[in-house]
């Protein structure tokens, strides 16, 4: 955990390692030991390093060339928001579906909250319904 209370840099650092280069070594660095990550609605919750890292290290496994671009991002207080955009091949089983060699572009926004230099929770939105028709799936029984 770093001592700095520089809250923009320690989750640019965050992001970029940890879920653009799919770093885990660098959450004991960055991330609280307690730290708790939401998903855009799930009522289940990653709580801890290591669910982190699982969570990390499967999402780079079923999309190896996985890149991360930072589009925007906010500071308030002890608040973060990054506007983000990712694309990579879906070649590992993701979110229950088998791989489909495809090319998905992605996007959302993680509002991450700072503590004593370290992330102490996350909060993940995705545009989910454009992932899903990347997947031949029709989101909301649209076409």
């Amino acid at each position: 955990m770093r001592d700095d209370t520089d809250v923009d840099a320690v989750v640019e650092e965050a992001f970029d390692r940890v879920w653009g280069d799919g770093d885990t070594e660098a959450l004991d660095e960055l991330y609280d030991a307690d730290c708790a990550v939401h998903f855009m609605g799930e009522t289940d919750r990653l709580v801890g390093r290591d669910a982190l890292a699982g969570y990390v290290g499967h999402l780079h496994g079923s999309f190896p060339d996985l890149t991360v671009t930072v589009e925007d991002r906010l500071v308030d207080g002890d608040e973060v928001m990054t506007r983000w955009s990712a694309a990579g091949t879906h070649e590992g089983e993701h979110m229950g579906l088998p791989p489909t060699n495809a090319d998905v572009e992605l996007s959302g926004v993680l509002v991450d909250r700072v503590e004593a230099g370290a992330v102490v929770e996350s909060w993940v939105y995705l545009a989910l319904p454009e992932a899903l028709r990347q997947h031949g799936l029709s989101p909301h029984g649209t076409k």
